[in-house]
């Protein structure tokens, strides 16, 4: 006997692992074996080529086609994030996850001011000169006392058009101020507080241990964390104006140029209005009283239009007058650069001296007046001074004869908000005074609550108490919701809230992150099924942010990251409803699909471990038909088992994919008639002869997708029942529904010796073919003997191993009986073109020669072989339970009756070529279904195929077939066109003989009696 032990697996199963790229988690390993020590591995490499057609009907699909074009705009950014990803995800379970979202937050925030600075080293400079020809549109916009315009902005972009690198430089710049951000959110007291529904803490934590007394202002801050969030946002918020290149130097010197000074006028104040009253004065009478020269006329020589005739600071609100042209242009530009200074942070000490080196010292002293006042430094005793000085810049603010930005530098410094909005730009320019002006109100109540002896009760009888707009009596948490309300949905800057960086902003600082990941995962579902028409249609400007949101996949990778930050940060109180953690799947599973059509499917894995109530196994299902190189396959698995994901179930939620979207589903009663004879001339056939190609060779793609899928479990160690089961239940389904070529085709590719070999190789140590010829206790004994250095059996005693082989093959026994049928099958269709070749040799003049003999016996012998495990006994009969009972009744009655019909023809032509002794064969088919054809209920030999025959009405049929073989057995002689004529045995191995049916052999025997 051959030996059944093997030395090592099959290469399939040992696939090496690429080393392509350093593999995550294990950064500085340089060997090619990138494993981990429990035997998993981290990322491996991206898989084959890129595959977006519908695995059965092999068009693109058209709810992934927003997907591939995004997927197009991948970079190696998601690698990165991947990568920090992986190393936290490492230590999930060894440290408080807050720890490790907190951890993440940090990193994603390094990796953007990574990609910042070194953006900014190389297209820097061409993102300022784009910035400079902004400060010039905007100083002749100021010296024109006109509105910044649209028209403005795409003049400059016609001049200076953003270049695709410094569109990716402003974006990463953005995306690195938002991780800012969201640092200072998430590990703040205020956002848990909110998210506890503890507001009392939320504005009042008397018990915190930063308290100060004596410092009213560090005191106010740490007993309100919501204040200090708003505080730190507002420093955040100043950092990100620092951020959009607008260089107040460059400011300077743009303002210069349209008023024609140089830079030592420009710091003497207004000259051009001061010579004009000087002149105005030269001309007067002598004996003029000084009340006359206060009304005297100054007119502006350019314009004739009268001026100012004093140059104090009410001068211009007193008489009602502006300043000559180039000085308003001045007062102007003076007024602006105070407030850039103060919207970027600046301290006002500096402001104060800027003001001060220009000689506007009534100006350094208004603005400087607060230096001693500033909250970060205030003591309890300059509290009234800080009051007062509060009202004085509110009251200013509100002066309508003002300039624009005169109003908002009071209004800012002062804490109200309406005068700004006038010069306000952008999102953050609103968002900023408006916080200002919230932290200004709760301060000033915080006062007059904790520090009232130091605090007059006639401040609050001011007429401008009347002008601020936010009350005492105001909830701070309301008060906090309408601001960001107003600021991102409201109409003065709609378009600039709708690029998906501002989206996240909002949400977090409206401490509303779930709806934000609710509002995104509903824009996704839309953007899935629906085509940008209705888009169009959609008219509320938050659907459109995010629509423009969903459709922008660096947007989709912050918020994937931004949802596995939240996951790990307070999971009970932000998914705390099946919604909640619904639209979080949503989002991860989108990003899953762009790293598929990105062909980076050796991240996905590692996402989709962090899905919650979606089950990871549905999701990569969809990736594993795009991966077909068998060494990815292994490294894909290995990944896998590297994040604990069920790869059983992974490959068995693909199998039921692929037969669902190959309508496969299988009717319970539908009855499959299968026609695989036709009718013949009784020359040389028993009545009927096997159809020419009575199956197709080719598979459908659905059929070749279901097969590849099934392949997948040869790859994953183990499984050895659940592996045939599955086979078990595609031959069924294959069989049943009459798809023979795709149930040919699976035999051929899994047979089950290969499957024995390569499970048992990893069982046991050494690969075992349960199915040789030797019987469980011929193997028993045989691994007893021979053992290997690796092999597992050894440990076990023969009569165990008996046992392990017998429960061995039980279980893999229906798998083989069905792949039996396959092959018998197959081997009938094959023998059809022998018989036709037979026939076209048969009619040339010269015959079938001597040496087509061993050809033509070749395909018989394979027919014969292949037929006799049909006739065994127990052949698909053992079944688990009475339905697997009835599937196995069901494939007997389609296929056995049809089959041996087609074996009986078979072996009446191929009597005629290899001789009568064929004919001894079906004389044993005979006996062999009518054995038991009286008990078909007995599980004895023939009793199945008796079974069969009574059960489908084609008993008939057999009878009159063999009636045929019986009638060509009697004209053998006559009929014979053999090859080479062979002298017939005299018995059978069951002591049959053909000489009865040879009457001069009769006779003979008669004479001799």
């Amino acid at each position: 006997m051959a030996p059944v032990m093997r030395p090592s697996q099959p290469n399939i199963s040992k696939a090496a692992v690429p080393a392509s790229r350093p593999f995550i988690g294990v950064p500085n390993r340089t060997d090619d074996s990138r494993d981990r020590q429990d035997g998993t591995m981290s990322f491996a490499r991206s898989f084959g080529p890129r595959d977006s057609l519908d695995l059965i009907t092999g068009t693109v699909r058209e709810d992934l086609r927003p997907v591939i074009g995004m997927a197009e705009r991948v970079g190696k950014e998601v690698e990165d994030f991947a990568e920090m990803l992986d190393k936290w995800n490492e230590q999930r379970q060894k440290r408080e996850n807050r720890a490790v979202a907190l951890g993440l937050l940090d990193d994603c925030r390094d990796v953007a001011n990574k990609a910042v600075a070194n953006l900014k080293k190389r297209y820097g400079t061409e993102r300022s000169r784009r910035e400079q020809e902004i400060w010039s549109v905007r100083a002749r916009n100021l010296q024109n006392d006109q509105p910044d315009t649209k028209e403005d902005l795409e003049e400059i972009d016609r001049k200076f058009p953003r270049t695709a690198k410094v569109k990716d430089l402003e974006y990463w710049q953005e995306e690195a101020d938002t991780w800012e951000l969201l640092q200072i959110v998430l590990k703040g007291d205020a956002f848990r507080y909110y998210l506890r529904g503890d507001r009392r803490k939320l504005t009042h934590d008397p018990e915190n241990s930063l308290s100060d007394p004596q410092n009213p202002w560090q005191d106010f801050l740490a007993q309100n964390p919501l204040a200090k969030e708003r505080h730190l946002i507002t420093k955040w918020l100043e950092s990100t104006a620092e951020h959009t290149g607008n260089d107040l130097s460059i400011l300077a010197e743009r303002l210069e140029e349209r008023a024609g000074r140089n830079a030592g006028t420009w710091s003497h104040g207004f000259l051009d209005t001061r010579e004009r009253i000087k002149g105005a004065k030269r001309l007067r009478p002598f004996n003029a009283s000084n009340k006359d020269a206060d009304t005297s006329i100054v007119s502006d020589p350019m314009t004739g239009e009268r001026i100012v005739s004093a140059l104090d600071p009410d001068a211009k609100f007193r008489e009602g007058l502006p300043l000559e042209g180039s000085d308003e242009f001045f007062e102007r530009s003076l007024w602006l650069t105070c407030w850039e200074m103060l919207r970027r942070g600046r301290p006002l000490s500096q402001v104060r001296e800027w003001c001060a080196e220009r000689h506007e010292n009534w100006r350094s002293i208004s603005i400087g007046a607060a230096t001693a006042t500033e909250q970060q430094s205030l003591s309890p005793r300059e509290i009234f001074a800080h009051a007062l000085w509060r009202r004085m810049c509110i009251k200013a603010s509100n002066n309508t004869k003002a300039s624009d930005y005169e109003r908002a530098v009071y209004g800012l410094l002062g804490g109200n908000s309406f005068p700004t909005q006038v010069v306000c730009r952008n999102w953050d320019d609103l968002l900023y005074a408006d916080l200002k002006e919230l932290l200004a109100g709760e301060f000033d109540y915080f006062l007059r609550k904790h520090y009232s002896t130091n605090f007059p009760e006639a401040v609050h009888h001011l007429a401008v108490e009347e002008s601020m707009r936010f009350s005492d009596a105001a909830d701070p948490i309301t008060a906090h919701l309408a601001v960001t309300r107003q600021v991102f949905h409201g109409k003065p800057f709609g378009k600039d809230v709708q690029t998906p960086m501002k989206a996240i902003q909002d949400g977090f600082i409206s401490h509303q992150p779930m709806a934000l990941v609710s509002r995104f995962s509903a824009a996704l579902s839309k953007w899935k099924i629906a085509d940008s028409q209705l888009y169009e249609s959609i008219s509320s400007s938050q659907e459109h942010s995010m629509r423009v949101f969903a459709l922008d996949p660096q947007a989709l990778r912050v918020m994937v990251h931004v949802v596995l930050i939240l996951q790990d940060l307070d999971p009970d109180h932000l998914f705390d409803s099946v919604d909640n953690i619904q639209a979080a799947d949503n989002v991860l599973a989108t990003y899953i699909e762009l790293l598929k059509e990105a062909r980076k499917l050796e991240l996905i894995p590692l996402y989709a471990s962090r899905l919650q109530y979606v089950r990871p196994e549905n999701i990569i299902a969809r990736i594993l038909p795009t991966i077909g190189a068998t060494r990815d396959r292994v490294n894909f698995i290995k990944l896998l088992q590297t994040y604990r994901i069920d790869v059983l179930g992974v490959l068995t939620a693909q199998y039921e994919m692929l037969l669902s979207q190959g309508k496969m589903a299988v009717n319970e009663r539908s009855k499959l008639v299968l026609d695989i004879l036709e009718p013949a001339e009784p020359t040389h056939w028993p009545g009927q002869r096997i159809k020419s190609a009575f199956y197709r060779n080719e598979l459908e793609d659905a059929e070749s997708a279901i097969i590849h899928s099934l392949e997948w479990f040869l790859l994953v160690d183990g499984y050895w029942v659940e592996t045939f089961k599955i086979l078990t239940k595609a031959m069924k389904i294959f069989l049943r529904q009459g798809r023979i070529a795709a149930a040919v085709a699976l035999c051929e590719k899994l047979p089950t010796r290969t499957i024995s070999e390569l499970k048992t190789a990893s069982m046991f140590g050494t690969s075992v073919d349960v199915w040789a010829e030797e019987s469980p206790e011929e193997l028993a004994e045989l691994f007893s003997s021979n053992h290997s250095s690796t092999s597992k059996l050894r440990y076990f005693s023969p009569v165990t191993q008996r046992k392990l082989f017998t429960a061995l093959r039980s279980q893999s026994k229906s798998y083989r009986d069905l792949e039996a049928l396959a092959n018998a099958l197959r081997a009938l269709q094959d023998w059809r073109g022998f018989e036709d070749t037979i026939l076209e040799l048969n009619k040339s003049t010269t015959g079938p020669q001597k040496s087509d003999e061993e050809e033509f016996k070749v395909g018989y012998d394979e027919v014969f072989a292949c037929i006799q495990p049909l006739l065994k006994d127990g052949w698909l009969v053992d079944a688990a339970n009475t339905d697997e009972a009835e599937e196995h009744r069901m494939v007997r009655n389609t296929y056995i009756p049809s089959m041996i019909l087609g074996y009986n023809s078979m072996l009446g032509f191929a009597a005629q070529l290899f001789g009568r002794d064929v004919f001894l064969h079906s004389l044993e088919l005979a006996n062999t279904i009518g054995l038991n054809v009286h008990d078909i209920k007995a599980t004895t030999r023939g009793s199945s195929l008796a079974a069969a025959f009574v059960e489908t009405g084609s008993m008939e049929s057999l009878v009159t077939s063999m009636a045929w073989i019986s009638s060509m057995i009697l004209h053998a002689n006559d009929n014979a066109w053999t090859l080479r004529r062979k002298k017939a045995k005299k018995r059978g191995p069951n002591g049959e003989t053909l000489s009865i049916w040879d009457p001069n052999a009769t006779m003979c025997a008669a004479d001799e009696s």
